[in-house]
């Protein structure tokens, strides 16, 4: 069989995901290939106290997230540092707000383990191709 980065990569994303406990974002059928398997935009994250948080991205748009930019710039508005939002956790846990419906504070209140956890898939979903 002849090597493929892509095919190797999402091998390693998934060993990576599975050893942080994290869910995985892929549908995988028996009849296709790695490279036919399809994206799907609702993840589900389970944190430790059981408790399942669903996200759905099939309505996002720029328009979402540049609204998720702007409400993370007024609420940093008094801040003098200079971050990137896509390096942001509060931009992270704002998306999670849009895609879920609870608000982003809830997140914030969670163990270190578990909001670590929504931020990691959060970001992990927005990254993929």
């Amino acid at each position: 069989m002849e090597y493929n980065h892509n095919i190797e990569l999402e091998k390693a994303k998934k060993e990576i995901a599975k050893a942080n406990g994290e869910t995985e974002n892929i549908i995988e059928n028996e009849n296709t290939t790695e490279e036919e398997n399809k994206k799907i935009d609702i993840l589900e994250v389970t944190i430790s106290t059981g408790e399942t948080y669903i996200f759905n991205f099939e309505k996002v748009t720029g328009k979402t997230i540049q609204d998720v930019k702007d409400s993370l710039q007024k609420l940093k508005r008094n801040s003098k540092s200079f971050t990137v939002d896509e390096l942001d956790d509060l931009y992270y846990m704002l998306m999670a707000e849009k895609t879920s419906g609870v608000h982003y504070e809830l997140f914030l209140k969670l163990k270190a383990k578990d909001f670590m956890k929504v931020r990691n898939e959060i970001r992990n979903f927005l990254l993929e191709d």
